[in-house]
């Protein structure tokens, strides 16, 4: 009896160090994310680069500069994992968290003193420490990390993507008379805004508002039959990439009517497998943006037609072994997700891209021509319309 009591102390006694480990953690991070302070009296100009749609800012981290992308749906920020040694930032605690491919990962995060974006300095931000996945294109562009909303939500910003310029103020910036204010919610601990959306006549809420999505506008699978328009495309898809790298999505497109700030535009919406819904910036770019964080709103006036480019019907990666091989297809089409292809249009993967970051730059080298021919690697000749 002795004996069985004692193992169900030490028993008892490995759940509550576990509860209490787990706890702390919890705690840990929840202390992270509520500090923070920014310091921009008079409102702060900041350029930023727009590649591959994507909103690309420097930052500067204890005298070091880095590449960072602005992700209003990030639930906090992440620096890369070589960047945040050369800085000596310490691990304080670990978290997991799922990207918008649904690739769930576990990261470390620290505590970053100060940040500065031109002159707008960021005081005790949290940020994950990030190790990319191979696949991820987000390195590419942004190899230093990215900022995202619990630093964001210490601010009051303005996006103008026709300018390629932030304005970041501590103060509430002075909104135009002209621009409609959008209401977001957002988690308890988290200010990643997620907003309703009038979708050919129907309310749609929990659409994040992610400028760090390049795309239009996607919604969960399962609300692609509440829309009566055709469809117009049908695609099994492991192209679109995250922090972590890609995940197989199949996806339904509908041409539908969306009402975005005072404007009514009729896009490709993407109805997605993996139930992400975002609004991205082939939508956002054709507004100036404006984010009140106190308020938990966003106002938005609009600089040019609303136009979404229909989704690529077909897309392939590159191999180690200099094949390229299918990431994305119409289900019509005669190819499988992962199937090798020897050459396109006569060229081989080492013929066109010295390495994946000059591949993802650069995909239309390939896919630029309105018909694709393609060589398998029995030796077939099938070609492709785009």
């Amino acid at each position: 009896m002795m004996k069985m009591k004692t193992l169900a102390v030490v028993l008892l006694a490995v759940v509550l160090l576990s509860l209490l480990t787990s706890g702390y953690g919890y705690l840990k991070n929840v202390q992270l994310l509520l500090t923070g302070d920014l310091e921009a009296d008079t409102p702060v100009t900041v350029h930023f680069e727009y590649e591959k749609d994507l909103i690309i800012v420097r930052a500067n981290i204890g005298g070091e500069s880095g590449l960072f992308l602005l992700d209003t749906a990030a639930f906090d920020s992440k620096i890369e994992r070589s960047f945040a040694q050369s800085l000596n930032l310490s691990p304080l605690t670990t978290k997991k968290v799922t990207t918008a491919q649904g690739v769930d990962g576990e990261v470390s995060v620290t505590q970053i003193p100060e940040l500065r974006l031109g002159q707008a300095k960021f005081t005790k931000t949290s940020a994950g420490i990030l190790t990319f996945g191979d696949s991820s294109a987000t390195q590419c562009i942004a190899p230093q990390g990215l900022i995202g909303a619990n630093l964001m939500s210490r601010g009051y910003w303005k996006i103008d993507y026709q300018a390629q310029t932030l304005a970041i103020s501590e103060h509430p910036l002075a909104i135009p008379d002209n621009a409609t204010k959008i209401d977001f919610k957002h988690p308890t601990l988290s200010a990643v805004p997620a907003i309703q959306l009038k979708i050919a006549g129907l309310e749609v809420g929990g659409v994040l508002f992610d400028t760090g999505f390049n795309g239009g506008l996607v919604l969960p699978r399962n609300l692609a039959d509440r829309f009566d328009a055709d469809v117009a495309m049908n695609i099994v898809d492991q192209s679109t990439s995250g922090i972590f790298g890609t995940n197989q999505d199949e996806i339904v497109v509908k041409e539908l009517d969306v009402e975005i700030g005072a404007s009514t535009a009729t896009i490709p919406v993407e109805f997605s497998s993996l139930d992400k819904a975002l609004l991205g910036n082939d939508v956002l770019e054709h507004f100036d943006v404006y984010l009140d964080y106190q308020q938990d709103a966003i106002y938005l006036t609009q600089r040019t037609e609303v136009e979404v480019d229909s989704p690529r019907s077909f897309v392939v990666g590159i191999t180690d072994n200099n094949e390229w091989v299918v990431n994305r297809a119409l289900t019509s089409h005669p190819f499988k997700l992962g199937e090798r292809i020897r050459t396109i249009n006569g060229k081989k993967p080492n013929d066109l891209y010295s390495d994946f970051c000059d591949y993802f730059r650069n995909l239309d080298r390939l896919l630029g021509n309105d018909t694709l021919t393609l060589e398998t690697t029995k030796g077939e000749i099938i070609e492709i319309k785009q």
